[in-house]
């Protein structure tokens, strides 16, 4: 009796990979052009039921969802013109960038930026200071600096990761 239920259960496998395969080859369903606004919208549909299966919090704006995770990551996905594009921003208020809101591809260059700032204006009081500079004030300088630059770093890399994951797992729902 098992034998003749996993048969069954063989054929009915067999006849949905045939129908489906069918399907393809009579152009019924056409996953390789992306002009056609159903597939468009299973891409989006996709998303959006993932989205909801992880209780993550998004919004739908025409040909657009924004994905606000807990993290200070804004993600924009636009599904217009025949293509699927992933953006994301840092909100205000985080470690990186201050109260500023940026897009996380500009982030990298505004923190070399804002360390450089940093090491010019130590230098330069530094070298404003008329008497002999101590060694010690040096070293609490140079500490400074360096305890700046590994947290900015740490942060960097850690929102890096987190941009990454959440953009393939955004990835991997739309294909």
């Amino acid at each position: 009796m098992g034998g003749y239920n996993e048969l069954a259960t063989n054929q009915k496998k067999f006849e949905l990979k045939e129908k489906i395969k069918n399907c393809f080859l009579t152009n019924q369903i056409s996953p390789k052009k992306t002009n056609n606004p159903i597939y468009k919208m299973n891409k989006k549909s996709q998303l959006t039921e993932h989205l909801e299966k992880y209780c993550e919090s998004y919004s739908e704006i025409e040909n657009n969802i924004i994905i606000t995770t807990t993290k200070p990551l804004i993600f924009q996905v636009d599904f217009s013109n025949n293509k699927t594009d992933i953006s994301a921003k840092l909100k205000g208020w985080n470690f990186l960038t201050g109260f500023l809101e940026m897009r996380f591809e500009k982030v990298a260059s505004y923190i070399s930026i804002m360390l450089i700032l940093m090491i010019l204006i130590t230098m330069f009081s530094l070298g404003m200071v008329e008497n002999e500079i101590e060694n010690t004030t040096v070293l609490i300088s140079i500490t400074c600096i360096v305890v700046a630059a590994v947290w900015t770093c740490l942060f960097y890399i850690n929102y890096r990761i987190k941009y990454e994951n959440m953009k393939n797992r955004i990835v991997d729902w739309t294909n």
